[in-house]
């Protein structure tokens, strides 16, 4: 696949088991990624969907996530979603949540995804190392979500890193098997739900996306003049507020007039985005 064709916005999902996988293939028309890989990696046709199946634990979540990062180019505007069964004491099986707060019990870590999901109920959620066969506390419990929100947060601005967890149990035996049907017809039932949040998610993504994109005639520009690492963000920055500010002016023409050297773009930038005044919105009038 060529780095080039990938979408600038998208959702990435993070699965443990193919059994949670299965449901989500049909829905979304994935289909294996080319090549060979340590995991099962799937993609829809136009890339905008991507899915990974780690294996069981914080750890394997977390290099996982990492290298499907990797491998689909993310972005910080990329979506990021853990799909997975988890226990609760109380909630009904079957239901879904969307975690508000993620504790890791082993290392002592909390995070704190935004709620952003209309029609979704939240719970908290404590990732743990074990399978639990009591569950007292009223939070949703597992085993990824920690590692996978860790790791996609290095990649992704944190309002586009989710978990949703469909409650599958009320306490796990020692030993005890989880019976895949189960797991699948849990996901399946919540198919509706899970799609509703991604398509919130690939809008959020397009919108950080079409944000954060390049400014016009940076490439222009960064062709012309030599800058250091430190001055291609700088100019990044600075051609971002000029299309704010002066849209209608012709960036390409000023720089030209004005710098012989990319430590002269960034000055004569700087002091003609400063000579533009800046005012609020007239107050509303009662």
């Amino acid at each position: 696949m060529d780095g080039t064709s990938k979408s600038r916005f998208g959702i990435r999902i993070v699965v443990a088991l193919p059994c949670e996988a299965a449901p989500l293939l049909s829905r979304f028309d994935l289909e294996p990624a080319s090549g060979d890989h340590p995991y099962r990696v799937y993609h829809d046709q136009s890339e905008l969907h991507w899915l990974i199946v780690t294996g069981v634990g914080r750890h394997a979540a977390g290099i996982a996530t990492a290298y499907l990062a990797g491998l689909s180019c993310s972005t910080k505007a990329i979506a990021w979603l853990n799909l997975r069964v988890a226990g609760h004491a109380t909630i009904p099986l079957g239901e879904a949540r969307a975690a508000h707060k993620i504790t890791d019990t082993a290392l002592g870590t909390a995070y704190y995804p935004p709620v952003i999901f209309e029609g979704l109920k939240t719970e908290a959620l404590v990732t743990v190392t074990e399978p639990q066969k009591a569950i007292s506390a009223k939070m949703l419990v597992d085993m990824e979500a920690s590692g996978f929100y860790a790791s996609a947060a290095n990649f992704a601005s944190p309002e586009l890193v989710h978990c949703i967890k469909i409650v599958s149990d009320h306490g796990v035996e020692a030993g005890e098997r989880f019976s895949k049907t189960a797991v699948t017809l849990h996901i399946e039932k919540q198919l509706g739900a899970i799609c509703d949040a991604a398509e919130q998610l690939l809008d959020l993504s397009n919108t950080f996306a079409t944000r954060w994109a390049d400014p016009a005639y940076l490439d222009t520009i960064l062709a012309e003049y030599h800058f250091s690492p430190g001055q291609k963000q700088q100019l990044r920055q600075l051609l971002q507020r000029w299309q704010v500010l002066l849209e209608d002016q012709d960036v390409v023409d000023y720089v030209w007039k004005h710098a012989a050297t990319g430590s002269e773009v960034i000055d004569c930038l700087t002091q003609r985005l400063s000579q533009v005044p800046f005012t609020l919105p007239d107050s509303p009038r009662h």
